[in-house]
This record gives C-alpha cells, sequence and structure tokens, in this order.
C-alpha cells in the first residue's frame, strides 16, 4: 500500500519547519508528500532533498516562471515512480 501526506507549511525556510516536514514523513511512512505554500526560493529547489534530510527522495515543483515556490511533491523512488502529466506557471 502507498502512503501519501499533504501540509500547508506555511513556509518551508526555517530550519525547524524542515526538519518537521522530515520527521512527519518519516513517522508516518510517507511515499508521496504534497508540500503547499513553501515560499521557498526557486534557487533552493535544486537542495530540497538536502534541507529535508531526505537525499535519495525526487521532487517536482511549480516554480516554473517564478521566483519563489508554492507547492512541492515529493516521492521515495524506491517505493513509487511519479511522472510530470502536466505544469503550470504560478499566478
Amino acid at each position: 500500500m502507498i502512503s501519501l501526506g499533504g501540509w500547508n507549511t506555511r513556509g518551508l525556510n526555517g530550519f525547524q519547519k524542515k526538519n518537521s516536514v522530515q520527521q512527519w514523513t518519516t513517522k508516518n511512512n510517507l511515499d508521496i508528500i504534497g508540500i503547499l505554500e513553501t515560499k521557498l526560493q526557486a534557487s533552493n529547489l535544486p537542495h530540497i532533498g538536502t534541507l529535508l534530510k531526505m537525499p535519495h527522495w525526487h521532487f517536482l515543483s511549480n516554480s516554473q516562471g517564478s521566483n519563489t515556490c508554492r507547492i512541492i511533491v515529493g516521492w521515495n523512488p524506491y517505493k513509487v515512480h511519479v511522472t510530470k502529466a502536466s505544469g503550470w506557471e504560478e499566478m
């Protein structure tokens, strides 16, 4: 069975919030996560796995054409395969 979770973080720039996301994912054995309202700088996206202490996970975001990211989808590639079917720019 695949488990997934979503969280409106209201910002993911603080150290404590990043730790909380990692702990929440581990505690609940989540295979797919949706993180909303991250307010994360697009320049940090290539490092999101390291920032969340989840280096083997894969991530997608909706930051195309924007300096900040509002939505991040992450998944454990050892459990699931995710393919982006479509996307859109933030408004």
